[in-house]
């Protein structure tokens, strides 16, 4: 590999982090879009969210580094009330949840949500514990697809029922202190990759 290809990338690479950094610190004061009340099936890849996640169903998949749990992937389940009074499953999507400091929060959110599934409590008393969320939509990996699809035949559903009730969404929380940084980052690697680049191109 030459050193002007490696320049720029190096560039390349600095103008992916400078658009990256630009567009947290912009999506940081925009409005966002409530999660619950609403069929899962209108929200849209990469669409801002901001509400209190307080209905969660237990994580279907992790991931480990260096023997640790880094993050989990928790069901976000949409729920309606039937004409008799049961509570019916309309769709789940995912909720990506790191580092794993954040996982008791989550997890409280998912003992309430049992237990009121459990207590024959009508709808409106679901959601009774609380974690602020802000992120974004985005698809979900083929690995999520795979363990919620896994999780829903466990359930009984079967393959047509998936496609109606999976909603191929995950949900990331947005880090959008990084975003200065992340611009500062990008501005020192188009500086450097453009400028050795120039004197190779001189020599």
């Amino acid at each position: 590999m030459s050193k002007k290809f490696t320049y720029v990338c190096i560039v390349i690479l600095g103008i992916g982090s400078l658009v990256a950094g630009i567009s947290l610190c912009v999506t940081k004061n925009k409005p966002g879009n409530e999660l619950y009340g609403r069929d899962l099936t209108t929200i849209a890849q990469n669409e801002k969210i901001v509400d209190n996640i307080n209905i969660l169903l237990d994580p279907v998949m992790y991931t480990e580094e260096n023997g640790s749990v880094r993050s989990q992937v928790y069901v976000i389940p949409e729920f309606s009330e039937g004409p008799d009074g049961e509570i019916e499953l309309n769709h789940v999507m995912g909720l990506l949840v790191n580092p794993a400091s954040e996982f008791s929060k989550y997890d409280q959110v998912c003992n309430k949500t049992y237990s009121w599934l459990g207590s024959n409590a009508p709808i409106a008393n679901i959601g009774q514990s609380d974690v602020p969320f802000d992120g974004k939509v985005r698809k979900m990996t083929m690995s999520e697809k795979k363990y919620f699809k896994e999780f829903l035949e466990s359930a009984g559903y079967t393959e047509a029922e998936i496609d109606e009730v999976l909603v191929p969404y995950t949900l990331v929380r947005m880090h959008y202190n990084e975003g200065p940084w992340v611009i500062v980052v990008g501005i020192g690697c188009i500086v450097v990759g453009g400028a050795l680049f120039i004197l190779k191109m001189r020599k």
